[in-house]
């Protein structure tokens, strides 16, 4: 069973079955605070602001701070199958009206649901608002559980989308707000950083992914330079990172800067592909090809891409003739009085060949 937070739940029960008999948050969205309490007080619970406040500061969510209220048996529900339910609807919307300063994993679910609805109707300068503000939030929570990897945080989390496939798509709008607005660069920078601090070392795709944004990104803004600093300490320490390569010549073939030098990119590709043992050693060939063309040398991207295709059959031959070379594997039939390859010490007939 897929284990789910309570947000992402009353999400999709509102959506698919909004007449269903549990409480929805919505339920409770239109009364007043006094109404709400009286709710509360309804359950057992009898609290004020400042009371709520203090337990808020205590709790990442509403959700934690329900079931710590159940646990200790102050939710007095009766008959009430739902009493939960309803506690931690009310709850939260005290949460959201009262404490807009507190973070919470109901608001950051929220909003990150509510970004990707803008998206998704076209409102790209609203997704991008909202998201960065659910970025903010995201970071408090970050600290607020003490999570050292995004993993840990999504962990704890259990949102409706994951921090982690979340804070990509992110990265991404606030690449293409940049194009209209550059000043949008600038936060997209923190964010990568951001994300660089949070990801696991293992996850060495998503390094490479995020450095290559955020280099990206300065180059755009006019900081050649540093970005050049970077590109060369990372590829220092991996010089046979091929993607690394073809993200510093893209720099120069298709920024929208004044920087734009297909000589240098081509320069860039030509000392990645003298890297023995470089990785994604195709894709730089590719690009080079590609730069290339842009400056008009034809037939030299026609010679390279006549010679990978060569290495690429001559690849392909090697490795059928390798299979062609190998013996067939042999069935061997088991008796039905034999043991039992499986390793029971059962017969056959008794154990796998029933």
């Amino acid at each position: 069973m897929v284990d789910v937070s309570w947000v992402t739940l009353d999400r999709v029960v509102s959506e698919d079955k909004p007449k269903a008999k549990r409480p929805l948050r919505s339920h409770f969205a239109g009364l007043t605070d006094d109404g709400l309490l009286a709710g509360l007080r309804k359950y057992g619970i009898d609290t004020g602001r400042d009371e709520l406040a203090a337990e808020c500061r205590r709790h990442v969510s509403a959700e934690a701070l329900t079931l710590d209220l159940d646990q200790s048996g102050r939710i007095r529900g009766g008959a009430d199958r739902w009493a939960t339910d309803s506690v931690w609807a009310i709850l939260l919307e005290l949460w959201l009206r009262w404490f807009p300063e507190i973070p919470v994993f109901e608001r950051l679910d929220d909003q990150i649901a509510l970004g990707y609805r803008s998206r998704e109707e076209g409102q790209e300068a609203a997704c991008c608002e909202v998201w960065l503000r659910a970025w903010a939030e995201s970071q408090k929570l970050f600290e607020k559980t003490g999570s050292v990897t995004v993993e840990d945080f999504d962990k704890k989390f259990r949102g409706t989308q994951s921090l982690y496939n979340w804070m990509q798509d992110l990265e991404s709008v606030l690449w293409e707000a940049g194009l209209t607005d550059p000043a949008v660069y600038e936060q997209r920078i923190c964010v990568c950083e951001d994300i660089l601090r949070m990801l696991p070392p293992k996850d060495q795709i998503t390094i490479e992914n995020t450095r290559r944004s955020l280099t990206e990104t300065h180059f755009e803004l006019g900081r050649v330079e540093h970005a050049e600093a970077m590109f060369r300490q990372w590829l220092e320490a991996d010089p046979q990172w091929g993607w690394g390569w073809v993200a510093w010549a893209e720099c120069y073939q298709f920024t929208h800067t004044d920087a734009k030098d297909l000589g240098k990119a081509a320069e860039i590709l030509l000392k990645g592909l003298t890297v023995a043992g470089v990785r994604e050693r195709s894709e730089i060939e590719n690009r080079l090809c590609d730069v290339y063309r842009d400056q008009g040398r034809i037939a030299e991207a026609d010679d390279l891409a006549a010679r990978m295709r060569e290495e690429y059959h001559q690849t392909l031959e090697n490795r059928l003739g390798r299979l062609a070379g190998l013996q067939p594997l042999r069935m061997v039939k088991t008796g039905r009085n034999e043991p039992c390859p499986c390793g029971t010490g059962k017969k056959y007939k008794k154990c796998c060949g029933k």
